[in-house]
């Protein structure tokens, strides 16, 4: 298992931010060196946005794919979503807060504000009829920041996508229900393959 930082994040924090089509590259590029194959590849928020691309650009490399609260559908200016993270905030579990908002500041203003500029900007609707691995779309029932509406229409989508909504949680779905969202990634990655 990788669990990798995008530029202006995590570890990465000191970096530009990359966009979401130079992060897919960056990732698409490291896949490749790395040669993996037949992977799974989760991405949560901004990074289930950069893995639609990933997936729809390397299919070989890509066997299930699991976007949880994804963006990439969004159609809001940067000013509107900023208004939702207040209450985007509020909705799990309290005690994640503080967490959050010590990443924010450390990955800086100007890194945030490129980044939601830019995922707002770019669309992946064009490329989701691209996806070919098999696709689990996970979503949290009371995402303030990306509505499950959006979620149900990613999934409508991408052929053969399967649509799991968790009861209660909001974006950060892994932290406000982790039982039930380990549950259904490990069901999907463990469920029957389908045979090409």
């Amino acid at each position: 298992m990788y669990s990798l930082d995008l530029s202006g994040y995590g570890s990465a924090r000191r970096q530009r931010a990359l966009s979401v089509r130079e992060s897919a590259a960056l990732i698409a590029d490291w896949l490749e060196a790395e040669d993996l194959q037949g992977i799974t590849l989760i991405g949560h928020s901004m990074g289930g946005h950069i893995c639609i691309r990933v997936a729809a650009d390397h299919p070989q490399r890509i066997e299930n794919l699991v976007l949880v609260c994804a963006s990439g559908l969004l159609k809001a200016s940067a000013y509107r979503t900023a208004l939702n993270l207040p209450r985007a905030l509020v909705t799990g579990r309290k005690r994640f807060v503080p967490r959050i908002l010590t990443d924010a500041l450390l990955a800086g203003p100007l890194n945030l504000w490129r980044s939601a500029s830019d995922l707002l900007k770019d669309s992946v609707q064009d490329c989701l009829p691209q996806i070919s691995s098999r696709t689990l779309v996970v979503w949290g029932e009371r995402d303030a920041l990306v509505p499950l509406p959006l979620g149900e229409l990613l999934a409508e989508s991408i052929d053969g996508a399967q649509l799991a909504v968790i009861p209660h949680a909001g974006h950060v779905v892994m932290v406000d229900a982790p039982e039930a969202f380990n549950a259904a990634v490990l069901n999907f990655v463990d469920g029957p393959q389908v045979d090409e």
